[in-house]
């Protein structure tokens, strides 16, 4: 575990360095990626589309509570 303690602290310090457009760009890079693998395994998109939308959806909710309800704890 020794090890991993190591790369956490590693990608917090890197992580710090990013700009909200940065973050932005790693959110779509990742649409990007989620499109090329649809397209080389088609039966990847034989998936009915609530399977995505429901957990868009619930992850959407939590971010909405974090960024407007939950009260800052500094």
């Amino acid at each position: 575990m020794v090890k991993y303690k190591y790369m956490f602290e590693w990608v917090k310090k890197k992580t710090k360095l990013l700009s909200w457009l940065d973050m932005k760009f790693l959110g779509l890079i990742g649409v990007l990626l989620g499109l090329c693998l649809a397209i080389w395994f088609p039966k990847l998109t034989n998936v009915n589309f609530w399977w995505f939308l429901a957990p868009a959806i619930l992850l959407y909710f939590k971010l909405f509570y974090v960024m407007f309800l939950k009260k800052n704890s500094k």
